[in-house]
């Protein structure tokens, strides 16, 4: 029987990634990719997913403490021991000017 090389909605984070790479031929590494929620959930699944797949991430949270703290917690979730690969991020979504001082 054949892999599976479709999404579901049972398909994980890891799993997502991992069809990705092996039956799309995408690589990550020269993505940045901005995640908001990173802290938990599924934002907190996607960063390390995308950040063991070899994508820049920027786990964004709205106060710089929670932002470095996640973006900590991420590279340890990732094994990835290059801190410029997961960096902090701040913003608010809620507010424009924190949305515009953030791009």
């Amino acid at each position: 029987m054949a892999a599976d090389t479709r999404y579901s909605k049972h398909t994980s984070a890891e799993a997502a990634m991992e069809l990705a790479r092996s039956t799309r031929g995408r690589d990550f590494a020269d993505l940045v990719i901005v995640i908001t929620g990173a802290n938990s959930g599924i934002g907190y699944e996607a960063a390390v997913a995308l950040a063991r797949g070899g994508a820049t991430v920027v786990t964004v949270c709205r106060n710089k403490t929670k932002a470095e703290e996640t973006a900590k917690r991420v590279r340890e979730a990732a094994n990835e021991k290059d801190a410029e690969k997961v960096v902090p991020g701040v913003m608010d979504c809620g507010s424009l000017d924190s949305v515009r001082a953030f791009a």
